[in-house]
């Protein structure tokens, strides 16, 4: 997510600003979002699952 944040705004500076840049890199900082974001809502998915599971009783869990 951090790469995206500060490589999404350069790269759509170079290619529409300036007409240096390929839209193919704006098309592959997204890509990079996309699957940051996939990674996250997977990780929140898990964590609420695994809470339902085991009804909070994880000591390490519960901490969350």
């Amino acid at each position: 997510m951090l790469y995206s944040a500060a490589l999404a705004p350069t790269f759509y500076h170079l290619w529409i600003n300036l007409g240096s840049g390929n839209s193919n890199f704006f098309y592959a900082i997204t890509l990079v979002y996309t699957l940051g974001m996939i990674i996250a809502l997977a990780d929140t998915i898990w964590v609420a699952l695994r809470l339902e599971y085991d009804g909070g009783k994880n000591p390490r869990l519960s901490q969350i």
